[in-house]
């Protein structure tokens, strides 16, 4: 039998729901007539005080039971997934999708090509607007389902149609255009693919989108990734050099000058990976305004400096700090009276195209640090492993399992560096 509606995981003892007979296994179909498609209509169903929840039982019978609670009760349960009706696919056929480059191995859930706008907004991932329904658009305007973050990479229509190897992906400045009036606040980005969507085309976008500000409130310009396998199945596709980045650094940073004067904020921002190709300096933290895109690797390197500046003295001492190769010249300059060891780890699994340490894996680990952090204490930041899975890395490996290979110990810091007053406390493998 195909459940769709909020399976139960977990009742707290003496909750509501507890008292009310709930339990777990049991499957929450409607709250007062409502369909339970995912956590935000469970959400919105909590705002009333008298509720009439109609379940499932893991027998298939069904049966009603009424809670009535405070405003600002929660019923004291958990559940399986934040989205209760299944996940929203991609529908679009990508010339450079990541998730087509993942090699065997990875954890099964990496290859979800989902394009969820409910993710959107719960988790910060990124959509392309391609598979919403009208209903889902409406949806979003009428509950102010808001931020969502959105995949633009060009705003012609023909080219993003052929990007995107789908025609309803033509259709982007209208539904954004959309979405803005409607009050929906936008994020959205550019994976740029050299000699496709870069140069006019590129000046073209953010020239379109900045005409949504302060609606569309950001623009992440982010390189597009390419692992080993990436390299041989897509041959219209190239990585990125660093005559590319310094160009496009050049274009971002002349329209953040242009829309400052213009809007009073720089609406555009390189990813951290741009300035690494470019050879560039990082920024004053001030430059990235309110860190719209932080997780999107835009600005990472900015916080990451400025928190390790008011770490404790000596909080590295005698550990071996592991990153990738993106990072690792930044991290030993910050991190030079430290007295630590920066190691960085050339991604063997993904290719050596991989160069940030999100993407790095227990087996990378094992096969470059070896016999040299025999006995000491190894730092790794917690990018590397899963939010879901946890201290699991991309191939499967755990923390322990790594620490028990290199006899060492392993601690598991924030990737920003927040905390690091108490960084020796972190997680240990």
């Amino acid at each position: 039998m195909r459940r769709s509606g909020a399976v139960i995981t977990k009742v707290d003892r003496g909750s509501p729901a507890s008292l009310a007979g709930l339990c777990v296994g049991d499957e929450i179909v409607r709250i007062n007539g409502e369909p339970m498609r995912d956590i935000i209509d469970y959400r919105y169903a909590m705002a009333d005080e008298d509720l009439l929840i109609e379940v499932r039982r893991p027998d298939g019978s069904r049966s009603s039971v009424r809670i009535v609670k405070e405003l600002d009760e929660d019923l004291g349960l958990e559940f399986a997934d934040v989205l209760f009706d299944g996940t929203k696919i991609c529908e679009n056929d990508c010339e450079f999708c990541f998730v087509k480059q993942l090699p065997r191995g990875v954890r099964p859930s990496l290859r979800l090509r989902d394009d969820d706008y409910r993710l959107s907004f719960l988790y910060g991932n990124f959509i392309t607007l391609t598979n919403m329904t009208d209903g889902d658009l409406e949806r979003v305007k009428r509950w102010r389902i808001s931020p969502l973050y959105v995949s633009v990479h060009t705003s012609d229509p023909e080219l993003r149609a052929r990007m995107f190897r789908n025609s309803r992906a033509a259709e982007v400045l209208e539904r954004l255009r959309d979405l803005v009036e409607a009050g929906i606040e936008i994020h959205a980005q550019v994976v740029l693919v050299p000699g496709w969507n870069d140069g006019a085309i590129l000046e073209r976008t953010i020239d379109d989108l900045a005409e949504l500000w302060p609606g569309l409130r950001s623009l992440g310009i982010v390189p597009v990734g390419l692992t080993k396998f990436g390299l041989e199945k897509f041959k219209g596709v190239r990585p990125f050099a660093t005559e590319d980045a310094r160009r496009v650094l050049d274009t971002v940073l002349s329209w953040q000058r242009e829309l400052l004067r213009r809007l009073g904020s720089r609406v555009v921002f390189p990813a951290d990976e741009l300035l690494v190709l470019a050879e560039e300096e990082v920024p004053p933290i001030e430059e990235y305004e309110d860190l719209w895109q932080l997780e999107n690797g835009i600005g990472m390197l900015a916080v990451l400096r400025d928190n390790l500046r008011r770490s404790a003295p000596g909080a590295f001492s005698g550990s071996v700090v592991v990153t990738g190769t993106a990072a690792a010249p930044f991290l030993r300059s910050w991190l030079a009276a430290e007295g630590a060891a920066v190691y960085s780890v050339t991604n063997e699994f993904f290719g050596p195209t991989v160069t940030v340490s999100g993407l790095l894996t227990g087996r990378d680990l094992i096969r470059e640090l070896d016999e040299r952090v025999t006995g000491r204490t190894v730092i790794l930041p917690d990018n590397m492993l899963s939010r879901r899975e946890e201290n699991t890395f991309l191939d499967g490996l755990r923390v322990e399992d790594v620490a028990a290979a290199l006899s060492c110990e392993v601690k598991v810091v924030d990737h920003l560096g927040r905390g690091l007053v108490r960084s020796q406390g972190g997680r240990s493998g």
